[in-house]
């Protein structure tokens, strides 16, 4: 996983994080003028939420993570078990359950496997059917 991380991501990742601090830091200071309303802090903090959810998957993309793309900012997708048949790792939305690669992709596999074994057959009796034609 780590053999192709990019340091470019990894910094990016942590200057959205330090950004974070500055938008809470921020937020404080509101809170120390009190002149400001509550609805300025709710929105200091939502910033910051953002902007550490945004750090988050762009370290979790360099690490070499799958990210969720059923929101923004991603999130990202954690292994949750092998398949038992194709032997291939199926990640996990922690936040909304979406599966990579979903259960369709391995229908879609078992339909293929099923086409490709029926043209085989089919293709092995023709050529039976012109054995003992020819003999």
């Amino acid at each position: 996983m780590l053999d192709s991380f990019d340091p470019h991501s990894i910094k990016s990742a942590f200057d959205f994080l330090k950004g974070a601090i500055e938008t809470f830091k921020s937020a404080r200071e509101v809170l120390r003028t009190k002149g400001e309303s509550s609805e300025d802090l709710d929105r200091q903090i939502a910033m910051a939420e953002r902007q550490i959810a945004l750090g988050e998957a762009q370290l979790a993309q360099a690490l070499g993570y799958r990210l969720c793309r059923a929101h923004f900012p991603p999130v990202p997708m954690l292994k949750d078990r092998v398949h038992p048949k194709y032997v291939e790792e199926i990640h996990k939305c922690p936040v909304c359950g979406l599966e990579e690669p979903s259960p369709e992709h391995f229908e879609n596999e078992d339909l293929k496997a099923n086409m490709i074994r029926q043209h085989r057959a089919k293709t092995s009796e023709r050529l039976a059917e012109l054995g003992r034609k020819m003999c």
